[in-house]
C-alpha cells in the first residue's frame, strides 16, 4: 500500500465559463509554477512552513504527506491555456520538489512530451548523491536549471535553512553536476553571510556550476540576527487582530497607496498551482491560509460567488478554471475596488493590496545579480522582469 497521499476526485459542476481577454488576468501564460506536495526537509525563517508564533516550530496548519497526483500534473500541464507556455517552475511555497515520490518521473514525462525549460528551485540537502545523478541523467538533453540555493559556506548556509546540511547538499550537486545536469548556485545575502559572496562564487565555480547569483533579502528586511525576534513579536500582536482590525490596516495610506501592479499577472507571466490541485495567480494569495492572519472571510467570498472547490483541478477541467469569472474578470477588477472587508469576489483582497500595490512593491524592485561561471559575464537582473533563462 502507498505511504503517501493524493487528493481526491469529484466535485460539483463549474460555475459558467466566461472569457473575456479585455479583463482577463493572463491569457497567454509563458510559466507554469508547481508547488507538488505539502513537505520539506527544511524549516527556514520566515517561510510560511514555519509557525509565525514560534519560528523554531513547523507551522500546525500544514498536513504532512499531502502529494499533487501525477495525472492531475499532467492534466494542468497539457491544458490548452498553456500551449504557448516556455517555462515550468518547481518553486514552491511549503514544499521542496524532491520530496514528491514521483518527481523524476514528471521530469521524465516532461522531457518525453514537452519542450517547456524545466527550472527547479532546491535546497539541495535531501536524498542521495544516486538520486540527484539519475535527474542530471534524465534532464542533461533538455533545457533545464536547477538553482541549489546555498545562503553562504558551511557557517552559514544553516543559519537561514534551518535543518539543512551544507556538505550533503555539496555532494548532491556534484553528482547531479558530473551527471550532466546544469546547475545555478543561488545566494541569498544576509547580513551574516555578505562577506562571503565572492568566496562563494569561486567555490561554486571549482564545482563546476554553470551560473552564480546574488540576490538580496526580501523576506526577513534586512534584519540581522539578534533582531529576529522582532518579527516574532510583530506576528504575535498581528494574531490578537479580528477580520475588521485587518481590513482597516489595508487602509493605511502611509503603507498602501498607488494602483495595484500584479508581480506575477504582470511581469512573471504566470500562473500558480498548489499541491492541493488549486491554481491561483501566485502563491501568496494561496499560502495566506498558512499565515498567522487567516480568517474565513478571506475565502468564503469566493466560495459563496464559484462553489467549493471552484478553482481545483482535482474537480475540474483546467481551462475551465482559467476561463471562469474569476480569471477572466473579477480578479483584475477587484484591484481597482478598495473595498477589502466586502464579500463580493470584485471586492479588493487584502493579500493584492498588502503584496503588490505600488507603494509595497518596492521589496520586488531590486536587482538580482547573475555570473556566468563559464565566461565570467556578469548580468544585472531586474527581479520585476520576467526572466527568460539561458
Amino acid at each position: 500500500m502507498s505511504n503517501y497521499t493524493t487528493w481526491p476526485k469529484g466535485g460539483q459542476d463549474i460555475t459558467p465559463v466566461v472569457d473575456s481577454d479585455k479583463n482577463h488576468y493572463l491569457t497567454m501564460p509563458k510559466v507554469i509554477q508547481f508547488e507538488l506536495s505539502s513537505n520539506c526537509n527544511a524549516n527556514c525563517i520566515g517561510c510560511s512552513r514555519a509557525d509565525p508564533l514560534d519560528d523554531l516550530r513547523l507551522n500546525p496548519a500544514i498536513e504532512k504527506n499531502k502529494f499533487l497526483s501525477i495525472d492531475i500534473f499532467k492534466k494542468i500541464v497539457n491544458a490548452k491555456r498553456f500551449e504557448h507556455a516556455t517555462e515550468i517552475q518547481f518553486c514552491g511555497s511549503i514544499d521542496d520538489p524532491p520530496m514528491h515520490p514521483q518527481f523524476l518521473e514528471m521530469l521524465e514525462y516532461l522531457v518525453a512530451n514537452t519542450k517547456l525549460h524545466i527550472i527547479i528551485h532546491t535546497n539541495g540537502s535531501l536524498r542521495t548523491p544516486d538520486y540527484w545523478a539519475q535527474m542530471g541523467k534524465i534532464l542533461q538533453s533538455h533545457k533545464h536549471t536547477v538553482n541549489f540555493s546555498i545562503d553562504g559556506l558551511s557557517e552559514t548556509n544553516h543559519i537561514y535553512r534551518r535543518g539543512t546540511n551544507f556538505e550533503k547538499i555539496i555532494e548532491n550537486a556534484v553528482a547531479y553536476i558530473e551527471a550532466g545536469g546544469l546547475a545555478q548556485w543561488q545566494m541569498v545575502v544576509f547580513p551574516w553571510n555578505a562577506h562571503q559572496v565572492e568566496e562563494a562564487k569561486e567555490y561554486s565555480q571549482s564545482l563546476g556550476f554553470s551560473k552564480f547569483k546574488e540576490r538580496p533579502d526580501t523576506c526577513l528586511d534586512n534584519m540581522d540576527l539578534d533582531k529576529l525576534h522582532l518579527r516574532v513579536k510583530m506576528e504575535q500582536t498581528r494574531s490578537d487582530w479580528d477580520w475588521d482590525r485587518y481590513v482597516q490596516s489595508m487602509s493605511d495610506q502611509e503603507r498602501h497607496n498607488g494602483d495595484i501592479q500584479c508581480k506575477s499577472g504582470r511581469d512573471e507571466l504566470a500562473y500558480f498551482i498548489a499541491h492541493t490541485g488549486e491554481m491561483f495567480p501566485c502563491c501568496f494569495l494561496y499560502n495566506v491560509r498558512y499565515q498567522v492572519i487567516h480568517f474565513p472571510e478571506h475565502t468564503k467570498r469566493y466560495e459563496d460567488a464559484y462553489g467549493k472547490n471552484w478553482n481545483n483541478a482535482y474537480y475540474h477541467d483546467p481551462d475551465d478554471i482559467m476561463s471562469g469569472p474569476f480569471f477572466s474578470n473579477d480578479l483584475t477588477v477587484s484591484w481597482n475596488n478598495r473595498n477589502h472587508g466586502g464579500k463580493l469576489p470584485t471586492d479588493c483582497n487584502p493579500i493584492c493590496t498588502n503584496t503588490c500595490i505600488k507603494s509595497r512593491r518596492g521589496r520586488w524592485e531590486n536587482k538580482h545579480v547573475s555570473t556566468n561561471l563559464h565566461t565570467n559575464e556578469i548580468v544585472e537582473v531586474d527581479n520585476n522582469k520576467w526572466i527568460k533563462y539561458d
